[in-house]
């Protein structure tokens, strides 16, 4: 039985952006650690500065200031548990082979496949859209100089890829340079970091969907006219082999647990107030930026929960299934009856991802986070428009 390379694009990038270390006691990993820590500090003091000096005055420098804040928060939760659970997401990932026993490794490599395609796309976008930004700012630069004055230009320059208030003079070029490709060499990693974690919690998710459908299809086909040893024991490994599809899907869900637990919790405020910048930006250019901010946040949004309500659906359709099998009229041993309706009584129970104070996660919630999201982006129009 070889052993399938699952997620390796994945895996592939995050080496390649020191995101996913081959040691974790090498000097260059050490050495990226402390960047990465600078280029938070960099990243989030300026902002900081921002709200204290903009915020009672500029509701848009706030509210722009708030969402760099909520994204560096998703950054630093990300960043860490990718290196703290390194070895065991990589055991998690290696673990999927174990359903070769049960299951054809052309339904895993074909899965696998279709998700990288997805992966790519959602990498090419995100690409696109940072460049979009820097290149955007910098060619709007005058347009922006001439809305600021003079004096608030010294600390608050324009062209940066979000608000930024310094408590010193950046009007020189040397700075303002070093800044701007600082914080967008930081926007690019933050982004990058949060996909390829919550890609990996996507593709793990899509590979235990696929298990169950299999499952399902083994437990409905399931022949009770064989010989009473042969039946057990065929009937025993399919029983082994929903047990161990559970015993994944709740190791996946407690190894990404702080990760998407941040991003849900955030996402109802943040995209209430990237909705709020769409709507009242007088520029072309934000609007443009803001949009294709809002559709990557909601499109990495709407994954996280239909592939969890997915999950959820297809380890109850393993109830139905050996329900629809025909065992009560085809099998006439009692002892194994008791054992098929304690299966279909377990698998009745879905496998859901419950956050606290939030819920269990579905379509149905997040279309409850979306209502949330468009009450606190009304009361932002209702509110500024007042003031």
């Amino acid at each position: 039985m070889a052993e399938i390379k699952v997620l390796s694009f994945h895996i592939q990038i995050l080496e390649l952006l020191f995101i996913w270390p081959k040691s974790s006691k090498s000097i260059i990993n050490i050495c990226f650690i402390y960047l990465v820590c600078c280029l938070m500090f960099v990243g989030i003091t300026p902002t900081y500065w921002t709200i204290v000096s903009l915020g009672n005055y500029e509701i848009e420098a706030f509210l722009e200031a708030s969402t760099s804040i909520f994204n560096t928060l998703g950054y630093a939760v990300a960043y860490y548990s990718l290196l703290k659970n390194k070895g065991v997401i990589e055991k998690i990932i290696k673990d999927i082979n174990l359903f070769q026993k049960y299951c054809p490794s052309n339904i895993i490599q074909e899965v696998d496949t279709k998700f990288t395609r997805l992966t790519k796309f959602l990498f090419i976008y995100i690409i696109l859209g940072i460049s979009t930004n820097a290149v955007w700012k910098l060619i709007s630069i005058d347009s922006c100089r001439a809305e600021r004055g003079a004096k608030l230009l010294k600390h608050d320059p324009c062209g940066l890829p979000s608000r930024n208030y310094f408590p010193f003079d950046v009007s020189k070029p040397e700075i303002f340079w070093v800044y701007f490709v600082l914080q967008n060499l930081c926007a690019l990693h933050a982004c990058l970091v949060f996909l390829m974690a919550s890609s990996l919690f996507l593709g793990l998710l899509a590979h235990i969907s696929t298990q169950l459908t299999y499952c399902a299809h083994e437990f409905e086909k399931f022949n009770y006219q064989q010989e009473w040893t042969t039946l057990n024991k065929d009937f025993l490994i399919y029983v082994n082999y929903h047990r161990a599809i559970l015993t994944y899907a709740k190791d996946v869900f407690r190894i990404f647990r702080s990760t998407i637990d941040v991003y849900i919790a955030i996402t109802s405020v943040s995209i209430a107030i990237i909705g709020y910048q769409i709507v009242t930006s007088k520029d072309l250019d934000k609007r443009i930026i803001f949009t294709m901010l809002l559709c990557g946040w909601q499109t990495i949004f709407f994954l996280i929960c239909n592939s969890i309500q997915n999950v959820r659906d297809k380890s109850i359709s393993v109830s139905e299934a050996l329900y629809n099998s025909k065992w009560t009229t085809k099998l006439d041993k009692t002892s194994l009856r008791l054992n098929i309706i304690m299966v279909i009584s377990r698998a009745q129970k879905p496998i859901s991802y419950a956050i606290p104070c939030i819920g269990v996660m579905s379509l149905e919630r997040f279309l409850a986070i979306v209502k949330s999201s468009y009450s606190i982006f009304t009361i932002l129009v209702t509110t500024t428009d007042m003031n």
